[in-house]
């Protein structure tokens, strides 16, 4: 599907045109960051412009995913005296 050159991070796309790797990287890192740091999804989803929330969750679910398990263990030694 891409064709990868490893010295410039420069990946071409099947029609021809191209995308720097590091910065598609670098900005889905941050997106990533803002779900894991800001965690509220409304907001989440007004930062990123999706028109509903369900894309929000759909894009990011994985994200979520991890976070709900360390809340768990956060609030589960809370909780143990």
């Amino acid at each position: 599907m891409f064709e990868h050159n490893a010295k410039d991070k420069i990946y071409e796309n099947e029609d021809g045109t191209f995308f720097i790797g590091l910065v598609r990287k670098k900005t889905y890192a941050t997106y990533e960051e803002a779900v894991d740091t800001v965690c509220e999804r409304k907001v989440l989803q007004e930062i990123m412009g999706h028109k509903t929330i369900a894309i929000t969750m759909q894009v990011y679910n994985h994200v979520l995913e991890g976070r709900a398990e360390a809340e768990m263990q956060r609030i589960s030694s809370a909780l143990v005296v």
